[in-house]
């Protein structure tokens, strides 16, 4: 046993209601369970609740055994004042050794369902990482896709904490944030720091002003990035060094110039390389310019991705990296490229944004990307299309990465609508 599932059931009400009395003898009405507080401090605020046949309303404080009160030092500690009962499972003390005689206590154990209890254990104990696994399948689909819907909007809360935190970096400049993310993404997992610290190097303000020269921008990401090489070349390779040298003074970058040895290429395919993604990030910021409004502006999910699908320059079309051109002509951006940079920033910077401006319209529309962009298929989706939960777009694979990692893993269900079901369901 354990104070979460004492939360739980006192916070549903999952017990026997009929001769409710404190340990005193005092009959217990409960009114309003209060609201379930996660940080310091007494349980549940605001109950109300009648004890004797007088109202009280005030905090409630729950504990596996009654002696938990001294245990935890709330006897000293003033937050507690305010508690009018404490609701333990199980009475390990004679009342004259009560820790607060001034606060009713009382004893749910006998009043919970055997089974409800039985089935929470059942669940503690499995080795399975979906803890409900076999029971899955016979939860209503509604239940399901509520939960769904409930833990994607979490999974763009929890994104969008971390895009703050680089907003604040940032001065609340939006502009730069989307360029840091975006171009965070386009390196995958693999590069994905060297990528958003090129980014955070070379500032997007400076990139627009020669948004209109695809060779000066190519020289200043690719000199940044430390990968134009400093041999004597010609033509392209060239220009290229001549253009980033003047440049790099102009706006003092060469102090800011990545190391080449921080580029990693294991286990990356060829159309992957550092190079000629650095490059494909040139073409986006000469395509649409400002990030940040492509996104809050675009009308359709399809023109939306279009957008975002960069073609490289022509060198780029012969060569992985620089030197030796390649067998076989490299391929533009993937669309499996372009979904991860819709997953992975495009849609939590709507979320962010959303949340920063109070504004649920931006929102939705992140929400919307999702919806219309097919599922991911990984390691965690597969376990959950194997259990019958609908994958029908990357809505509901974001969320089921979200319930998979922030309630599976953890054994959360007791916080979780399809765990809530399964402990409430009787055996037939």
């Amino acid at each position: 046993m354990n104070e979460d599932f004492l939360a739980f059931v006192w916070q549903h009400q999952y017990f026997d209601h009929s001769a409710l009395n404190t340990l005193s003898g005092h009959k217990i009405t409960v009114l309003r369970p209060g609201y379930r507080n996660t940080n310091a401090g007494p349980d549940f605020f605001e109950a109300r609740i009648e004890i004797g046949g007088m109202l009280w309303i005030g905090n409630v404080e729950l504990h596996v055994r009654t002696s938990g009160w001294n245990q935890h030092g709330h006897s000293s500690d003033k937050n507690y004042d305010s508690v009018i009962l404490h609701v333990v499972w199980e009475n390990d003390l004679p009342m004259e050794d009560h820790p607060n005689t001034r606060i009713p206590v009382m004893e749910l154990r006998h009043r919970v369902d055997p089974g409800m209890t039985d089935r929470y254990l059942a669940i503690l104990e499995t080795m399975q990482d979906i803890p409900c696994g076999r029971q899955f399948p016979g939860v209503p689909p509604l239940v399901k896709s509520s939960m769904t819907d409930r833990v994607l909007v979490e999974r763009l809360q929890n994104k969008s904490v971390v895009i703050s935190d680089m907003l604040a970096r940032n001065n609340g400049d939006w502009d730069e944030t989307a360029w840091q993310l975006l171009a965070r993404y386009f390196g995958a997992k693999v590069n994905a720091d060297a990528f958003q610290s090129l980014a955070e190097r070379i500032p997007l303000k400076i990139l627009l002003r020669h948004r209109d020269d695809f060779l000066q921008l190519e020289a200043l990401l690719l000199g940044t990035a430390g990968l134009i090489p400093s041999a004597t070349a010609s033509g392209y390779v060239s220009d290229l060094k001549r253009e980033y040298t003047f440049l790099s003074k102009k706006y003092g970058l060469e102090k800011k110039r990545l190391d080449a040895i921080e580029w990693k290429m294991f286990r990356l395919r060829p159309a992957g390389f550092p190079a000629v993604r650095i490059a494909q990030l040139a073409s986006l910021v000469s395509r649409n310019g400002n990030l940040f409004s492509l996104l809050t502006s675009f009308e359709t999910t399809s023109q939306f991705v279009t957008s975002l699908r960069c073609i490289q320059s022509a060198y780029w079309h012969t060569h992985y990296h620089f030197g030796r051109p390649a067998r076989t002509l490299v391929p533009p951006m993937g669309i499996e490229a372009v979904y991860t940079l819709v997953i992975n920033a495009a849609a939590p910077l709507l979320a962010a944004y959303s949340f920063k401006t109070d504004n649920r319209s931006y929102l939705d529309r992140a929400v919307r990307l999702l919806e219309e962009i097919p599922a991911e298929n990984n390691r965690i989706t597969r376990k959950w299309k194997q259990l019958g939960l609908e994958m029908s777009s990357a809505a509901s694979s974001q969320g089921a990465t979200e319930w998979y990692h922030r309630y599976c893993i953890l054994k959360r269900c007791l916080s979780c609508a399809v765990g809530n079901v399964l402990l409430k369901k009787k055996a037939p």
